[in-house]
């Protein structure tokens, strides 16, 4: 798989009602668990890719799945957006800082 072919793959996974971003979600893990090893580390590059998209729903999917299938490998990127969150003082900043370092520390132990 290309990585154009991933982007293609997983856009095509976030395709349906917005609303509720669940199903969403559910297909995205499902569709990265189906693919073969080789594929996955692919799919792996564009999960990096939305972690570090200005889009908040990019980085948003991006963190479910990291924390979701335990990509340790994207470990580096979380610790980022956390202490991104960290310098910020939006009213969001704090609840983003729980989030990514929940989702650090679950990666760090292994999952």
């Amino acid at each position: 798989m290309t990585l154009a072919e991933a982007r293609e793959l997983l856009d095509s996974c976030r395709v349906g009602d917005q609303r509720d971003g669940y199903p969403i979600l559910r297909r995205l893990k499902a569709t990265f668990q189906a693919v073969s090893d080789s594929d996955r580390v692919v799919l792996n590059q564009v999960i990096r890719e939305w972690l570090v998209s200005s889009d908040a729903k990019d980085r948003y999917d991006g963190a479910w799945l990291t924390d979701e299938l335990g990509l340790a490998e994207n470990l580096d990127l979380i610790r980022r957006l956390r202490d991104e969150a960290e310098r910020r003082s939006d009213a969001a900043a704090p609840f983003d800082w729980s989030k990514y370092n929940q989702i650090a520390g679950r990666l760090a132990a292994g999952g």
